[in-house]
């Protein structure tokens, strides 16, 4: 075996020595909980923000017993105004952020589950008359909150009601109905303006809330 030089402020194993083993992990115990997620992964929100979001990371596992499909990804919580989890089938509400995107799908649901809309922690926290924000996205919705606007992510330009767009949404209508607000914005991505769909929406959510 080759001598090693060593010094005194170089530590080194002497070879009668192995190096630590992490310790293995018995096959019965529990496995971990969900990793939350940090910041430079959604960049714009902060760790603190996420965590009170209820953001994590779900294994492939954990996403099929939520949503009968395992996308593994960033398991987003959809919580009522007062904070209190929706349901679905006996099951806390959420969405998946997939890890893996496919060409036509980068979010994924429970298959039968209805529409619903984001509503972010801290709403309560604005004064009733705040003007309201509608933007397509739970993390750009997050940030916005964060920044201080209020805000509401809809799952897609048509994300703010259901039975093609002729009925409002309950959580839309919660929000409008608690903050009275004056004016509200429906914010679209950077091609609402080469995108007719957003303008037809903007037209059907103008009607159903006037």
């Amino acid at each position: 075996m080759k001598k090693h030089k060593t010094s005194k402020t170089t530590p080194h194993i002497k070879s009668k020595s192995v190096a630590p083993s992490r310790p293995t992990v018995p096959p019965t115990a529990t496995p971990p909980a969900p990793a939350p997620i940090i910041s430079t992964i959604r960049p714009g929100i902060s760790d603190a923000m996420l965590q009170r979001a209820g953001i994590c990371h779900i294994d492939a596992r954990t996403a099929f017993e939520r949503t009968d499909q395992p996308y593994a990804g960033l398991w987003i919580s959809y919580r009522n105004l007062d904070g209190i989890d929706m349901v679905h089938d006996g099951k806390p509400f959420g969405r998946i952020r997939m890890d893996v995107p496919t060409d036509k799908q980068k979010y994924h649901q429970k298959f039968g589950s209805p529409v619903r809309a984001y509503l972010p922690p801290g709403l309560l926290e604005f004064p009733k008359g705040t003007p309201v924000y509608l933007i397509e996205g739970e993390f750009k919705a997050l940030a916005l909150v964060e920044a201080g606007y209020l805000a509401i992510g809809l799952g897609g330009i048509y994300g703010f009601g259901r039975q093609k767009s002729t009925v409002l949404l309950e959580e839309v209508k919660a929000v409008l109905d608690h903050f009275q607000p004056k004016l509200v914005y429906f914010v679209g991505d950077s091609d609402m303006c080469t995108n007719f769909q957003f303008s037809d929406a903007a037209i059907k959510l103008h009607n159903l809330i006037k």
